[in-house]
């Protein structure tokens, strides 16, 4: 697509009245090839992008590496066929550093024909919520183990209770 199309395109997603800012999560616009000519300020900080960097229109999976994309780019296959795209926790890679995802491809369509214009990519980084979900069930397999040692010192303390009362009753 040329520098018009690009243009075509971005004024195409800001006519229809689609958020820009407001919208919260990471987002881009890329076009047909997956080229990225718009990025909010959320998702430059994510990938760490510079206006230089979005002026060069960078192909969005050179700049983060999905692990569900070993049969061929998911992304650009949902731009071809025009089918929405949502992978959920999705490992991915961003130079060294390594996240997991939620990210939703929306094909932009020509509205006279089927032909694509682009796409709205939107990620969220699920890493923290991974972690803390790991450390929230070691900490329940921790607490069930704590509470069967506590059931099981309830059981022998009913037990030495049980002689004590028989010896008691011995003795008298």
């Amino acid at each position: 697509m040329s520098d018009s199309g690009d243009s075509d395109l971005l004024h195409l997603f800001e006519s229809r009245g689609l958020p820009n800012e407001a919208i919260l999560d990471p987002f881009c616009l890329v076009n047909a090839q997956n080229h990225i000519i718009y990025a909010n300020a959320a998702m430059k900080s994510l990938l760490n992008l510079r206006k230089r960097e979005i002026d060069a229109k960078p192909i969005f999976c050179d700049l983060i590496k999905l692990s569900a994309c070993k049969d061929g780019c998911e992304i650009t296959k949902a731009i071809n066929f025009g089918k929405a795209l949502r992978l959920d926790e999705v490992p991915a890679t961003r130079g060294e550093s390594k996240m997991r995802i939620i990210l939703r491809v929306i094909p932009l369509l020509e509205k006279k024909g089927p032909a694509n214009r682009g796409a709205i990519i939107t990620l969220r980084d699920t890493t923290a919520d991974v972690v803390v979900q790991a450390k929230y069930h070691k900490l329940m397999e921790m607490i069930q183990g704590k509470n069967e040692k506590i059931e099981d010192l309830e059981y022998k303390l009913l037990e030495l209770r049980a002689k004590v009362s028989r010896f008691s009753k011995i003795a008298r």
